[in-house]
């Protein structure tokens, strides 16, 4: 990875988001940039605003290499285009939370944004809390979308950067099994993880209890293992589409503040 974008709005919540990357541009022998969208601005905003961001270089890991980037528009019509046009390889990203009826009825905007996306994401919660192990084990639930080999390359050049162990993760439906596109992403993902040199485990488990989605047992084993870090794609699948979106924002919400990698082509 040699560059790392960080997604700021000066709240609080961005010094968590900004720790993050500063880890992993430290990490990766990355540079770090540091990303702001207004609305419109004037030269007299855009000098604040680049003050604004330089204030916060001094939270980054010494030896980083730190650019500032300051777009202008509606965020989320002009983030995928200013994130491309920054040819970054990962984008850090953080969130509140769901705020407010409008998203509870109508979804999180984390998920829209990071759909929308050119590149992988990083989730991290305003509690997050950056550890030694926090890279250390990925948790990769393998599904049946048709472009896997998406979420298992871009899975693997993170791992990489920091020696992480990935477990292959599934959940046997109660009537069907493991479906055969399943288990031909778990085969593609185990064969592609071997061939790069990343660490893995596969883990098949039953469903304990009944629940509509996946994210429940997802989180479950996450929790019960010290998982570090949750993988997930965050399209959903044909065959998931009931339910997808839901999960989705249950696991990038998730209580116990891990952080999530989305991967998106």
């Amino acid at each position: 990875m040699k560059k790392i974008a960080v997604l700021i709005d000066f709240t609080s919540i961005c010094d968590k988001a900004l720790e993050f990357a500063g880890k992993i541009a430290a990490q990766a022998g990355s540079v770090l940039v540091l990303v702001h969208v207004a609305d419109f601005g004037s030269e007299t905003e855009a000098d604040s605003l680049n003050e604004k961001l330089q204030n916060l270089h001094a939270k980054a890991p010494a030896g980083v290499t730190i650019i500032d980037h300051v777009g202008y528009g509606s965020f989320f019509s002009v983030i995928p285009t200013v994130i491309s046009d920054l040819g970054v390889d990962l984008v850090v990203v953080p969130t509140h939370g769901k705020i407010g009826i409008m998203q509870n009825l109508l979804g999180a905007n984390i998920l829209k944004l990071v759909k929308t996306l050119p590149v992988p994401s990083l989730v991290v919660q305003a509690d997050s809390v950056y550890s030694a192990s926090s890279f250390g084990s990925l948790l990769f639930p393998v599904g049946p979308h048709k472009h896997f080999e998406v979420k298992y390359k871009q899975t693997a050049n993170f791992a990489k950067v920091f020696d992480s162990n990935v477990v292959v993760y599934t959940v046997r439906n109660d009537i069907r099994g493991i479906s055969d596109q399943i288990r031909r992403n778990i085969n593609d993902s185990i064969e592609y993880f071997d061939a790069a040199g990343v660490k893995f485990e596969e883990v098949s488990e039953d469903p304990k209890g009944f629940s509509a989605g996946y994210a429940k047992h997802i989180l479950s084993y996450a929790k019960a293992h010290n998982i570090g870090t949750i993988c997930i794609m965050p399209v959903i699948s044909e065959d998931n589409d009931y339910i997808g979106n839901a999960d989705k924002e249950n696991i990038l919400l998730n209580s116990s503040k891990l952080p999530v990698l989305c991967t998106n082509s």
